[in-house]
């Protein structure tokens, strides 16, 4: 999870310097385009002025689609993480539940509350919270 959250500081650092960036590109794509207009077809650098505004553009629309696979990529890794601590935490909690040695029907509590049967309708009540939400996680893990 820290590596993950790490990570997603990288890229919020990372996105300011983007933005800034974007006029610069702009800029020197629309300047390449301009000197295209302005130069006859045949001029002997007008590939070169088209090769570059091309190579702007694309580059550009690279370096954004891959900074917005990257923050989904983190969002992904982020809520992967937070779901399994869920999962983990319901798991613990089942598996101490089900690690007890006890006969319910004669526990101390059972036998104390005087009505057992309503005593084991609440444990089977808890039993059945603790199942619905081991569920839930497990379709979150999915």
């Amino acid at each position: 999870m820290s590596e993950a959250e790490a990570l997603k500081t990288d890229h919020e650092n990372f996105q300011p310097v983007l933005n800034e960036a974007h006029p610069q590109a702009v800029q020197c794509a629309a300047r390449a385009s301009y000197l295209l207009q302005l130069v006859g077809s045949d001029h002997p650098r007008r590939a070169d002025l088209q090769s570059v505004a091309e190579t702007v553009a694309n580059r550009w629309q690279k370096l954004v689609y891959a900074a917005e696979e990257q923050h989904k990529l983190l969002l992904a890794a982020t809520n992967w993480y937070k779901t399994s601590e869920q999962v983990i935490s319901v798991l613990r909690s089942l598996e101490k539940e089900y690690r007890r040695d006890k006969d319910w029907c004669h526990s101390e509590k059972a036998v104390g509350s005087g009505d057992i049967k309503t005593y084991l309708d609440h444990q089977q009540s808890k039993h059945g919270e603790q199942k619905e939400a081991f569920l839930k996680a497990c379709i979150l893990a999915r």
